[in-house]
C-alpha cells in the first residue's frame, strides 16, 4: 500500500492546526500530496431572519480563502515543499469527510483532538466514531502537542482473542517498511488471564507474517486496557500506536465506555487506525 494522497479535515482550531503541521512533516516524508479540507454550514433562514445574510458562492468563497491563508501558513512554518490542494463543501463533517476523501481516493486521513472544548468533544464523540465505522481508509488521529519526529517505533495493539486478517497484517507491514521502523507487538493481559488456542494460533500465524520484518513481542499485564497501553507507549518510547477498530474489541472499547476516552486525551502518542 502506497500512501500518496493525505486527506487533512480542519475546523481551524489549534488541534486542527496541530494534526495539519504533522500531516504536511508526514506528507514530506512520504513523498506525498495534501488534501486540505474544510466542511462548513449554511444558514437555514428562520422566520426571525426569512433572507440568507450570506449566499452560499460567497460562504465556498470565504472558506476557500481560509484553506488558502492555512496553506500558505502551514508550508511558511515547515519549509516543505509539498502540495496542498484546498478543499471545502457543505454538510456534516463526519459524512462530508468520509464521502470526498474516499472519492478522492485518500490513502490516509489525518485528524486533530485535543484534551477540552469543542473540537475535541465532536471529534471523539460524532466524528471519529462515525468515520470509523463508514471508512476503510486509515485513520491518524494526533494529539494536541504531537510533533512528527520521524517514525522509529511503532506499536501495534494487538487483540488476540479477535483474529489478525492478512489484509491488516499486510497494511500494517507497508507501513513500517516505508519508515524502516521496528515494531513493538503488545497484547495487553489480563493479570489471572490464561492464554486460549485462539490467541496461540493468531500468535503463531503473526509470527510467520511478519516474518523479515524486525519487531518485538510483549504481553503486558493489565486489568486496564487503557492504561496498560499508555504505560507501554510511555515506557518504550513510541512513535505510533496502531489499532484495529472493529465491534466489541478493546479499540472499541476505548472508544465508546465511559472512562476510556482518556486513551486518546492523555496519550501523546500518535494513533493509526487499520480498518478491517
Amino acid at each position: 500500500m502506497k500512501f500518496q494522497t493525505l486527506f487533512v479535515p480542519t475546523d481551524f482550531s489549534e488541534a486542527a492546526d496541530n494534526s495539519a503541521n504533522y500531516a504536511i512533516a508526514l506528507a514530506q516524508e512520504l513523498k506525498a500530496s495534501v488534501i486540505l479540507y474544510h466542511a462548513y454550514h449554511i444558514p437555514v433562514p428562520t422566520p426571525e431572519m426569512p433572507i440568507m445574510v450570506i449566499s452560499p458562492q460567497q460562504l465556498e468563497k470565504d472558506n476557500l480563502q481560509r484553506l488558502d491563508h492555512l496553506r500558505n501558513k502551514l508550508l511558511k512554518k515547515s519549509g516543505a515543499k509539498v502540495h496542498i490542494e484546498c478543499v471545502c463543501s457543505p454538510g456534516f463533517a463526519a459524512d462530508e469527510i468520509t464521502d470526498i476523501s474516499e472519492a478522492r481516493k485518500a490513502d490516509l486521513i489525518v485528524m486533530g483532538i485535543s484534551g477540552s472544548g469543542p473540537f475535541a468533544h465532536a471529534l471523539l464523540g460524532s466524528v471519529t466514531t462515525n468515520m470509523l465505522r463508514k471508512i476503510s481508509t486509515p485513520l491518524l488521529i494526533v494529539p494536541e502537542k504531537a510533533k512528527f519526529k520521524g517514525l522509529s517505533k511503532i506499536a501495534f495493539a494487538c487483540d488476540y482473542e479477535f483474529g489478525i486478517s492478512p489484509k491488516t497484517i499486510s497494511k500494517l507491514k507497508d507501513f513500517v517498511k516505508i519508515f524502516r521502523a521496528h515494531l513493538l507487538v503488545v497484547g495487553i493481559r489480563e493479570p489471572q488471564g490464561e492464554l486460549t488456542a485462539t490467541s496461540i494460533n493468531d500468535g503463531h500465524f503473526l509470527e510467520m507474517e511478519l516474518h523479515g520484518i524486525p519487531h518485538s513481542v510483549f504481553s503486558p499485564m493489565n486489568s486496564d486496557v487503557t492504561a496498560g497501553l499508555l504505560e507501554f507507549e510511555d515506557s518504550h518510547k513510541v512513535d505510533l500506536l496502531v489499532m484495529v477498530p472493529r465491534k466489541h474489541s478493546f479499540f472499541s472499547r476505548i472508544f465508546h465506555a465511559s472512562n476510556t476516552k482518556e486513551m486518546v486525551f492523555h496519550s501523546h502518542t500518535p494513533i493509526l487506525a487499520l480498518r478491517e
